[in-house]
């Protein structure tokens, strides 16, 4: 059935207000069910491009999206599971780059992208670097816990980083 745009903005206030008069209640599955139901359209974010490639922090709160228009936005997601608007990372960015692949640090405070020509760009708060090794596209990226970066590629090569400082540790055939 087709609900009007009142008729879910009504569901959504007495959600709320039950909510806030009786806490206990935003805890049973019911409710959890019609406040995603309530909200279902305030929770997906359109995008400008085909995602490519998608990173979610350890939290679980924020995000990265590498989208086909060579663009890389961040978000954020709530408790209730609303996302907010992207955000494009700023920076020097290589503008002609196309990114296969993104990562998020555990920490929130680095994000990797990998691109076609197999380079990684690291990017952290304060500073941005090129990583070189890789000679295909850049297929997958995880930051470990324990601050290291490894990646993926066509050339069929596992590689770790140093998230810190970019240095490679090691090279190895993973195929």
């Amino acid at each position: 059935a087709r609900l009007e745009r009142n008729e879910v903005d009504g569901a959504r206030e007495i959600l709320t207000q039950l909510r806030e008069s009786s806490p206990a209640v935003a805890d049973s599955w019911e409710w959890r069910w019609l406040w995603r139901q309530a909200n279902q359209s305030q929770s997906a974010q359109q995008t400008d491009g085909a995602i490519i490639d998608l990173s979610i922090s350890e939290s679980g709160r924020t995000g990265v999206v590498a989208l086909s228009n060579r663009q890389v936005n961040r978000f954020q997601i709530n408790a209730e599971g609303k996302v907010s608007p992207p955000q494009p990372l700023t920076g020097d960015l290589p503008n002609h780059a196309r990114f296969t692949a993104v990562a998020i640090s555990a920490d929130e405070r680095r994000i990797a992208l990998g691109t076609a020509s197999g380079q990684i760009v690291l990017i952290g708060q304060n500073s941005q670097q090129t990583l070189n090794g890789h000679q295909g596209l850049i297929s997958d990226l995880q930051f470990s816990t324990d601050g290291l970066l490894v990646s993926g590629s066509h050339d069929r090569t596992v590689r770790v980083w140093d998230a810190e400082d970019g240095i490679q540790l090691t090279n190895e055939k993973a195929c």
